[in-house]
């Protein structure tokens, strides 16, 4: 049983739409990404946006990781070999990998984690993913950089993957932000893998709204929305879904909607200032 402990219901995450205010802050959010998807100057340079997402999204991710690394410097490839640098390196990897497999989620997610996964530890694209552990779930504890706490037993992962890829594959009439949302508090929470999860996780809400139309060519970026919410309310929100209570679970499903809200806010932002 995972954390938000639906039991049998029809549709959990429809059932985890209704909770309180989490219809309007997904609404809210998706009407912010439909703004961005609408505006011109964002439309007059898809590829260029996609790009800037991309690596703004990476690089916060890493920090949050505590790979702290100059933007510019991961941007032109020049980061030092430090433990940090090589972190944020593989993580900006692994995001460029995101278009590849994000339309695999909804009916092999496995296969999208072990290879965001196999990205974000280095291991090369081309050795066999099977036999290199990618994606498998972890044996002991984890790597817990951000000290969450909410590790699931490693014997308990397998149950708990499971029922997420079941969530992820059966057809659900909850909005995207939603699914979103929970593909990443689950991975976060549980933390399959000995490191990296969180990294993973952060980008499942990329995967996942690529997947269901709602920001189909990557431009919005919700790890920047993150950074400015802080790792202390960042990690209090994830606990309190952990919690299974449905305050929690609701606090986090509005807390992420306005990640995507703000994320989208900021690509907004992004393309004004290429136009001044």
């Amino acid at each position: 049983m995972s954390a938000y402990g639906l039991g049998m219901a029809t549709d959990p995450l429809a059932t985890l739409a209704a909770l309180p205010n989490v219809a309007e802050a997904s609404e809210q959010a998706r009407s912010a990404v439909d703004a961005l998807l609408w505006n011109r100057g964002a439309r007059s340079m898809s590829n260029e946006l996609a790009r800037e997402s991309t690596l703004a999204g990476a690089w916060c991710s890493a920090a949050f990781e505590g790979a702290e690394v100059l933007l510019p410097q991961l941007r032109t490839g020049s980061v030092d070999d430090s433990p940090m640098s090589r972190v944020a390196a593989r993580t900006l990897a692994m995001y460029i990998e995101i278009p590849k497999v994000s339309g695999l989620i909804g009916t092999a997610p496995m296969q999208v984690l072990a290879r965001l996964h196999a990205t974000v530890v280095g291991i090369d694209e081309d050795t066999d993913l099977q036999s290199a552990g990618a994606g498998r779930p972890r044996l002991a504890e984890p790597v817990d950089p951000l000290k969450l706490g909410t590790a699931v037993a490693a014997p308990e992962i397998p149950q708990r993957l499971a029922g997420l890829m079941d969530l992820l594959t059966t057809p659900t009439q909850a909005p995207a932000i939603v699914v979103a949302g929970i593909g990443h508090a689950e991975v976060a929470a549980m933390q399959p893998f000995e490191r990296g999860s969180g990294i993973v996780a952060r980008s499942l809400t990329r995967c996942i709204l690529r997947d269901r139309g709602l920001d189909p060519d990557g431009w919005t970026i919700p790890e920047a929305a993150m950074r400015m919410m802080g790792r202390t309310k960042y990690v209090n929100a994830l606990r309190g879904y952990n919690s299974g209570t449905s305050e929690g679970v609701s606090e986090w499903l509005v807390q992420h909607a306005k990640l995507v809200q703000v994320g989208a806010q900021e690509a907004e932002k992004w393309v004004a200032s290429q136009q001044s």
